[in-house]
Order: structure tokens, then sequence, then C-alpha cells
């Protein structure tokens, strides 16, 4: 058998014991209560950080940026470090290597809408349909165009998705209504709008799946990290300047003031 062959037959074998044992991790972390999913999950990370060789990772490579396989916004792909780490997300998340079920996107590891879709199967639900609706003019916003003539696209997008789940309907929304506005602002590029709204509408879908996942888990949807917002501000020392009175009535407003102040004070 040529040396080739051998090398093939060996990254296969490779990849099959890490597949095994991302299997083997996502089973303890269904079955681990929250509590001690944290340590659960570091064991996981850990073990499979030192189980994907080169092997392995040279088996995922070959399925990257590819229809069948997973697609990356960068046309020679990533770096081993961010492959592997994102190889792992997707296993202990129960996903495919193939079939586009999740991406990697700025560096990061992102679920698709057939990703979701996968994971609300997992969960027993069936009937599961989403659906982006069509933005008005007034919430598209263009962006300049870059080296290679395309443009990026904002819109405010609004979509829903629904499924069933032991005999209940369930469905989520993105939608402005009863005051509230939960749409949201998803981005993508295109030479047109229409080119780009075949990946906008894509990511609003994948949005609304992500949160109806959430809800028949019955637990909060976590927020996106570009979306977790500080709500407290660091403390500010704001040092008052004295500023003299320039008028007599300024003056006498002063002394008023000073009097009101030390008549609280005591």
């Amino acid at each position: 058998m040529a040396k080739s062959d051998d090398l093939k037959d060996q990254a296969l074998a490779a990849m099959g014991r890490t597949m095994t044992l991302g299997r083997q991790f996502m089973g303890e972390l269904s079955a681990t209560d929250e509590f001690m999913r944290p340590l659960v999950l570091a064991k996981a990370i850990n073990n499979l950080r030192r189980a994907i060789d080169d092997d392995s990772l040279a088996v995922l490579r070959t399925m990257e940026n590819t229809p069948l396989g997973f697609r990356t916004d960068r046309g020679d792909g990533y770096a081993e470090h961010v492959l592997r780490d994102c190889m792992i997300q997707a296993m202990l998340d129960g996903l495919s290597f193939a079939g586009n079920q999740w991406n990697i996107i700025a560096g990061n590891y992102y679920v698709t809408k057939e990703g979701w879709t996968q994971k609300l199967m997992r969960l027993g639900a069936t009937g599961i349909v989403p659906f982006a609706s069509l933005p008005d003019d007034c919430d598209v916003t263009e962006g300049t165009p870059n080296e290679r003539g395309s443009k990026k696209y904002t819109v405010k997008m609004g979509a829903y998705a629904e499924c069933w789940l032991a005999g209940e309907k369930f469905t989520s929304h993105m939608r402005a209504a009863d005051g509230y506005d939960t749409r949201r602002m998803i981005s993508a590029y295109g030479k047109d709008l229409a080119e780009a709204m075949s990946g906008i509408a894509g990511k609003a879908e994948a949005t609304a799946l992500k949160k109806l996942y959430y809800l028949c888990r019955g637990i909060p949807e976590p927020a996106e990290p570009e979306e977790a917002v500080s709500v407290i501000e660091s403390e500010k020392i704001i040092t008052l300047t004295p500023v003299e009175p320039a008028t007599d009535d300024q003056q006498m407003w002063l002394d008023k003031a000073r009097e009101g102040m030390e008549n609280a004070n005591t």
C-alpha cells in the first residue's frame, strides 16, 4: 500500500477516535445538571484539545469551505487553533461536520439554520418552520463597496419560527408589535441588495430558530458576544470647578442656594 494511502487511513482512524470521544462528552453534558455543567465542559474541552491531532485536523480541513462540509468567511481557511476549538464546539453541540450545520465567521463558531434545526430535532421537535420577512426600505443601510465590488448591507430583520414538541406548539418571533421591537440588525455582503438578502434571510431564520430552541428548552437565550452589554457603568469621579457669579442676580441666587443647602444639612 502506498504511503499516502497509509496516511489517509491513519488520519481517518484518528478522526474516528476523536468523534467517538466527542460523542461521549456530548452524552455526559446532556445528562449533567446546570450546576455541574461547567466542570464537565472544562473536562471535555481539555480532553478534546489533546485528542485532536494533526491527522484529525487534516480530515476536517478537507471539508472546510466546501458545499458538503462547512463554510468560513476566509477563502484560505482558518488557523489550526481556531479550527480545533470550533470543531470541539460542533461536537459538543452534536452537530455534523457536513451539511453546513455550522460556520466559522470572524474567527467564531456560528450555528446555521440547518444546525439549529438539527438541535431542535434532537429535542424531539417536529414541523420545524422558519420564515424571514422582507424588510422595508427604511430598514436597509447600504455600505460602500469593498475592493471586490461588494457592499455591506445591514438590515433590521423580522422573522419567526415554529415547531411542535410533546404535543405543544412553540413559536418564536422577531417583530415590531405591542410597543416592542425585537427585530435584529443583520448584515451580509453582496453586489446588490438582492444578492445580500440570501445571506441576511438565512441569518434571520437561524436567529429565529435559536430563539425557538431555547424557548423549547425553557431556559434563557444566551446573548451573542456582540450583544452582551454591561449594564453597570464604571464609577466616575466628577471634579467641579468653582465659577464666580458674573452679575448681582447670579450672586443673589448663589447665596440663596448656599443657605438652602446649609438648612438641609442641619
